[in-house]
């Protein structure tokens, strides 16, 4: 019997400390200080892949980051490196949307700024995600999470692609309507909110670094979406913290999703039976103007006047994307004229409508790759047996 207890208390201790890293990593993650009062600052934003972007002064110097509601503040590992107000504080082991588990590290930041307002002690992690091609391709150098922005208050203005940050409620500008939510928070300050369709309700998470619409993560009734239009996405790609996986999902019009009484009519949504989360995402904006108040778990969100269009999807039935060197087929939709024509994801693409396209990487095909604007295509496909030329006609899929 005794020969066994030096391993029960190594596994004991074991335990132990990586309850305290998380712990630590935790109430460090969570963390961030307003020094700033009485301030209204107005900031610009850039949308890149449907993510805002804004400039953060760090250290003196501009750096350009995006906002991540479901996430961490991150930084990436070449930032790290170039600041001296930064301290190795602890470590944690987390799953990331792909339910990939790594290990993170997290510090803590001296300050950084935003439209002039500075946040001090601000807690961040080290996340694998910042060297990868899909991240570095957005020209950005880290991400703002909830410890920011509970804060203060954030107002997203779309039609201006403006940010506002008060900690002044009445000098926010005035919306004909407005729905505001009550959110629940996560132990890192992810806001979730309840959502229903017909006799099903759950939980998801308004997560702004997820740049679609909504997702809707497994379930094990798989009749919930029984009636509704839908189409198989095959060889969908998706990045997330510590990598990327490509999986297949179903794309279906929903009659209505209720989110904690913001009602969302037909929207087209993203069952992702890898996924265990559910999401409302950053394409939300492209409808509504929304206030962030998460220190009184409140979120506002102000319908627009003319919302650019996001519940309709035309597509020539694929995708592109750029591997080794060469354009492939990304993704395939099923039903689709593409499917039909027995396009699969993955195939190399010679040339479209006979202009043969060249990129030196991944960030030169993402910036640089803009398909003609036409409703009929040509695509020519690698084949083991030879050249196939594909002609393919834009059409919706609902």
């Amino acid at each position: 019997m005794n020969k066994f207890l030096p391993l029960f208390f190594f596994v004991l201790l074991f335990a132990s400390c990586s309850t305290l890293h998380r712990i630590k990593s935790n109430r460090l993650v969570t963390k961030a200080t307003l020094t700033a009062t009485n301030f209204y600052s107005v900031v610009d934003y850039e949308l890149k892949e449907d993510l805002p972007i804004i400039s953060v002064e760090i250290e003196g110097k501009p750096y350009r980051f995006f906002f991540d509601t479901g996430g961490y503040t991150v930084l990436s590992a070449a930032l790290i490196q170039q600041l001296n107000g930064i301290q190795q504080i602890s470590h944690i082991d987390v799953k990331d949307g792909n339910e990939q588990t790594n290990r993170i590290y997290t510090y803590q930041l001296d300050a950084l700024s935003i439209g002039g307002v500075e946040f001090a002690d601000v807690g961040f992690a080290k996340i694998g995600f910042t060297e990868l091609e899909w991240f570095s391709c957005l020209g950005v150098d880290g991400t703002l999470g909830p410890n920011i922005m509970k804060e203060c208050l954030w107002l997203f203005a779309t039609e201006e692609q403006q940010i506002i940050l008060t900690d002044q409620a009445s000098r926010l500008p005035n919306y004909e309507e407005e729905i505001k939510l009550s959110c629940k928070m996560t132990n890192i300050n992810k806001p979730l909110l309840g959502f229903s369709f017909a006799d099903y309700s759950s939980t998801l998470t308004f997560d702004t670094g997820f740049n679609g619409y909504l997702k809707l993560g497994a379930t094990s009734d798989s009749t919930l979406y029984q009636g509704y239009s839908k189409v198989d996405k095959l060889g969908q790609i998706f990045n997330a913290g510590h990598g990327k996986d490509q999986r297949n999902i179903v794309i279906a019009q929903m009659d209505e999703i209720n989110i904690s009484g913001l009602n969302l009519l037909a929207p087209l949504a993203n069952i992702d039976p890898g996924s265990s989360s559910s999401l409302l995402g950053s394409k939300i904006f492209r409808s509504h103007n929304v206030l962030f108040n998460l220190a009184a778990k409140e979120i506002t969100f102000f319908p627009r006047k003319a919302p650019e269009e996001i519940n309709q999807l035309a597509s020539f039935g694929f995708g592109f994307n750029f591997e080794n060197g060469q354009i492939t087929v990304g993704y395939v939709y099923r039903p689709s004229a593409a499917f039909a024509a027995g396009v699969l994801p993955g195939e190399e693409i010679i040339s479209v409508d006979g202009k043969v396209y060249h990129f030196t990487d991944y960030c030169d095909f993402a910036t640089n790759f803009n398909l003609p604007a036409k409703e009929e295509i040509t695509l020519e496909l690698k084949r083991a047996d030879g050249p196939v030329s594909i002609q393919l006609t834009r059409a919706p899929l609902f």
